[in-house]
Formats: C-alpha cells, sequence, structure tokens
C-alpha cells in the first residue's frame, strides 16, 4: 500500500479525487431523470429502459472482484487512472448512441470505468491523509461526491428537459476527461511514494476480509441496501412523468430532494451512526425507507407528499451507507481497498436485481405496487439488521473512518 506524504502535500489529491467521484455521481444518479427522456427519444416505456440501469450497475458491481484485489497489489492510483479514463470515454459514447443496443453497451462500458474511482478513492484517501486529519478529508470527500449527485438531478435533469440528454451527457463526458487530466497531474505526490501492497492475490485478499468479524452478515446487508434504494429511485422519474405528468423541471426539482438530504443531513449523521450499534443505525435508515415508500402511495398529485418522501429517501439512504461504509473500512487487516471494493460489488449488484424486480412488478402491475412491495420489504429489512448485525459487539463503525485501520498493508 502506500505511506502518508509529509506536510499537506494530500490536499490537492483528496480534491483531485473528489472530483472524480462528483463525475461519477453526477453521471450516475441523473439516469431516473433521463429516463422518461430516453424512452421518449426511443419509443419505449420507462419500465423497459431497466436494462440501461442494469447495464451500468452490474459491471460496476462485478469488476470490484478484480478492481480491489488489483488495487491492493500494484496501488490504486494506476488503478483509478485508467478506470477514470474509461468512465469518461463511456459517457461520450452513451452521449453519441445511435441505437438503443449500443447506449446499452456505453452504459456498460461506463460501469465498467466508474467501478474503480469511488471505492478506491477512498481507499487511497486513508493511505495520502495523516490520521488526523482522515475525518475531516473523508467528510469533505463524500460532501463533494453527493454535490454531483444533487446538482445532476437539479441543475443537468433541468437543462436535459430544454435541451435534451444527449448534450447533457456529452458535457459530462469532457468534464470527466477534464477531471482525468487534473487527477493525473494532482496524483503525482501518490506516484511518488506509492508502493505495491502485498503480493498475495485475489484469493488471499477475499479470504482475509471474509475471515472479519461479521463480515458475512454485513456485505449481505448491503446488498439488500442496494436492491432496496436502487430498485425504488431509479423509477421515480417514470412514475412522475407517466403516472402523474410532471415536467422535466418538476421531475427535477423532486428527484433533488434526495441530493439534498445526502449533502445536507448526511454530515449530522455521523452522530447516529457512531453512538449506535450498527444494526440499531441501519434499522432506523431502514424504518425511514419504509415511511418514504409508503408516503408515494397516497394521492400523487400534490407536492406536499413527493418532495418529504423523496427527501427521506435520501436520508434513509446516506444513514444506512455512511453506517455500512465505516464499518467495513473497519475490515480485512492489509486488504483495504478489497474491503472497499467489496461494498460496491454488494451495493451495485444488489441494486442490479433491485431494478430488474421493480421494472418487472411495475410492467406486471403498477408503481403503486411497487412501493407497497418495497415498503413492507424496507420494514422487514430493518427487523433483519436489528437480529443480525448487533449479533457481534466488534462489528462496529468508526467515526469519520472508512477504512479505519492505520494498517498499510
Amino acid at each position: 500500500m502506500t505511506a502518508a506524504p509529509r506536510d499537506d502535500h494530500w490536499r490537492r489529491p483528496v480534491f483531485a479525487l473528489s472530483a472524480a467521484s462528483f463525475m461519477v455521481q453526477a453521471d450516475r444518479w441523473a439516469m431516473p431523470a433521463f429516463l422518461p427522456l430516453m424512452a421518449r427519444d426511443f419509443g419505449k416505456t420507462v419500465p423497459s429502459l431497466g436494462v440501461i440501469v442494469v447495464a451500468y450497475l452490474l459491471p460496476y458491481g462485478l469488476l470490484q472482484l478484480v478492481y480491489g484485489p488489483v488495487a491492493d497489489r500494484f496501488g490504486e492510483r494506476r488503478v483509478i487512472e485508467t478506470a477514470c479514463g474509461l468512465m469518461s470515454a463511456g459517457i461520450l459514447l452513451s452521449a453519441l448512441a445511435p441505437s438503443f443496443g449500443l447506449l446499452v453497451l456505453a452504459r456498460g462500458i461506463t460501469g465498467v470505468g466508474a467501478a474503480g474511482v469511488p471505492p478506491l478513492g477512498i481507499s487511497l484517501l486513508n493511505d495520502l491523509v495523516p490520521r488526523l486529519q482522515r475525518a475531516r478529508s473523508l467528510s469533505r470527500y463524500m460532501s463533494i461526491s453527493f454535490m454531483g449527485q444533487l446538482l445532476s438531478m437539479l441543475v443537468g435533469a433541468t437543462v436535459a428537459g430544454i435541451v435534451g440528454w444527449r448534450p447533457v451527457l456529452f458535457a459530462y463526458g469532457l468534464l470527466s476527461f477534464v477531471t482525468l487530466l487534473d487527477l493525473y497531474r494532482s496524483l503525482a505526490v501518490a506516484r511518488g511514494i506509492e508502493a505495491p501492497g502485498h503480493r498475495h492475490g485475489f484469493l488471499w485478499s477475499y479470504s482475509e476480509l471474509l475471515r472479519s468479524p461479521g463480515a458475512r452478515t454485513l456485505f449481505p446487508a448491503i446488498a439488500l441496501e442496494g436492491f432496496l434504494i436502487n430498485g425504488l429511485f431509479s423509477f421515480l422519474g417514470g412514475f412522475f412523468s407517466e403516472e402523474i405528468g410532471l415536467s422535466s423541471l418538476n421531475i427535477a426539482l423532486i428527484l433533488s430532494m434526495f441530493g439534498i438530504a445526502a449533502v445536507a443531513i448526511g454530515p449530522l449523521t455521523k452522530f447516529l451512526w457512531s453512538t449506535l450499534p450498527l444494526g440499531r443505525s441501519t434499522a432506523a435508515a431502514a424504518l425511514i425507507g419504509a415511511a418514504a415508500a409508503a408516503l408515494y402511495l397516497f394521492p400523487p398529485s400534490s407536492a406536499l407528499v413527493n418532495l418529504p418522501a423523496t427527501f427521506l429517501l435520501g436520508f434513509s439512504f446516506i444513514l444506512g451507507h455512511n453506517a455500512f461504509l465505516s464499518a467495513a473500512g473497519n475490515m480485512g487487516r492489509g486488504a483495504r481497498s478489497t474491503s472497499m471494493a467489496m461494498v460496491a460489488l454488494c451495493f451495485m449488484g444488489g441494486g442490479a436485481l433491485g431494478v430488474q424486480a421493480a421494472s418487472w412488478i411495475i410492467s406486471h402491475w403498477s408503481y403503486r405496487v411497487l412501493f407497497a412491495v418495497w415498503s413492507v420489504a424496507t420494514l422487514a429489512s430493518a427487523l433483519g439488521y436489528m437480529k443480525t448485525l448487533d449479533q457481534d459487539p466488534r462489528m462496529e463503525a468508526t467515526p469519520g473512518v472508512a477504512g479505519g485501520t492505520d494498517d498499510p498493508g
């Protein structure tokens, strides 16, 4: 792995990593607002476009099996730079895709690249930043990342409603390439101090991780979280467009409440997940998510329902995911990148299944059936988290730390 650089030379690399993660979030979370526009262009229904979301989520998750151990062995820097280049190319190809099939392929390429940026960025941040500044740097990294989500939902989706989704994605692709160039220059600090972490291979990395206390209950719980969050949120834009008939601007405003919750409430959630046992903090998040799904069952014409429901969904996500992320960071000593990659694997892999399941429910029944099923399932997940994640007291979230060991591997 790496040793922390002296003085404050880590500040510029942290900002560059945050900017790269910003672009990942901007591209990924724009899709729920873009799907109604894409459906109109290709003459399809929104549920049938779930394959676009799955084409991104599936490689994003599966590639963690490779990215994490490769980064543990050869260093995160090389992997992040290569992955950011692939992501940038994939976004540009998405904007230029002349057919639905090529769009699906381009989203797959984007997912392959994006998979190597946020999880390994967090791991490299922990290597570069001195321990005393690590919590603040992680908080800043996460805040900038979620600003990408918020601005994409609010500004990107609004502009797409005026000029179309292709110009917005093309602009995202160009910005990603600019970010890549800055990343390459900024990570010169890591280039000077980085050394391979270990040479035990893939099997060692995962066996080390899975031997950690609570790992075999934590990572399935993260997969369930991904199933529920991605399955519901991916089709909210379609619900607002097809069932309520909202304009692109109104859809963007409502969906932006998810990002607003992540940015505004995220720093405050540390008090909950750093003082409560992991099972209770994630159960609290699931209860909030169940309430959000239930709110969508009310008469849909009123913003008094849809705005707070989407805000609560974002609150549920940021509370639960931060707790899961911190707990996973304490696992797999010497295989930190693998642990962070496993989080992404489970969340995105579960998300791909959740999108498929939600698409099937909408196609065979309705959006309201989806909300009812998701509300009950999320409520059941809260009970499951309480029962399984609190059984092992050694599996805890550490305040302000993701990848919270000092062991450099």
